[in-house]
């Protein structure tokens, strides 16, 4: 799971531990969306609180639509 070609734990520190992670593991695995209500998550330079819907593509790839 890359965005833009980076490995997601080099641009959300500490991702591994958050609901995130598992969601989007999850809807790769699966194919099942995936809702992730409001999380608090530290993206490079940046912080805030995201609600994130997980979709996996016909294509196999995973798209991450975030509100705030």
């Amino acid at each position: 799971m890359k965005p833009t070609g980076r490995e997601l734990k080099a641009v959300f520190q500490g991702i591994e531990r958050t609901k995130l992670y598992e969601a989007l593991k999850g809807a790769w695995e699966t194919g099942i969306p995936e809702k992730v209500e409001a999380e608090k998550y530290h993206m490079e330079e940046s912080e805030g609180w995201w609600t994130n819907y997980i979709y996996r593509l016909p294509s196999g790839e995973v798209v991450c639509f975030v509100t705030t």
